[in-house]
């Protein structure tokens, strides 16, 4: 699985500045394969209704959004680890050393290819990983950091994954980051 590269899912609306979001992994169960329209093909199911699922949903509540179409329209999305992390009993895994070397590049990438304004990165394990990640502490307002990217600069926001996190708490960080001046 790991010489796949998961490609992002970019919003027909999208332009530079605008917000991308990460998360850490996907996984897979048999027979599905791994592949690089993973991503993609996941975002476009939960856009036209035809999936739910519980990580997207609760991101999409915490931007105080309730409709797939119009809040993705204007999103990137992608996950940390550049592959599967493997079957839904390892979904809460770390990932393997090859998977974690390709998150500085990988994340570099998209952020010079798509000139994003904010980078909301919703996982502890991801943000601890990250270049210029901080140690995740909880509290009441997010951890954040700035990437230089070709069109200027990203500031990157740590929050919990929404598995763990009250559905008030990741409103209440992604409402401070969205006040958060995105020039130093």
């Amino acid at each position: 699985m790991e010489d796949v590269e998961h490609s992002p899912f970019v919003g027909r609306e999208y332009r530079p500045g605008g917000i991308a979001i990460a998360g850490h992994s996907h996984y897979l169960d048999p027979p599905e394969q791994d592949r690089s329209e993973l991503t993609i093909e996941v975002l476009e199911r939960i856009t036209s209704g035809r999936e739910d699922y519980f990580f997207f949903r609760a991101i999409m509540r915490a931007f105080d959004s309730s409709d797939p179409k119009l809040f993705w329209a204007d999103k990137v999305f992608f996950n940390i680890l550049p592959s599967s992390i493997g079957t839904s009993a390892q979904m809460s895994g770390h990932g393997t050393p090859a998977q974690w070397d390709r998150l500085g590049p990988r994340m570099f990438e998209i952020l010079d290819r798509h000139q994003p304004s904010r980078l909301f990165v919703f996982s502890v394990k991801a943000w601890r990983a990250m270049p210029n990640g901080a140690q995740f502490e909880a509290s009441p307002t997010p951890e954040r950091t700035w990437y230089a990217q070709k069109g200027g600069e990203t500031l990157a926001i740590g929050i919990r994954h929404p598995r763990g996190a009250r559905t008030e708490h990741l409103r209440d960080n992604v409402k401070v980051a969205l006040n958060y001046s995105v020039a130093r």
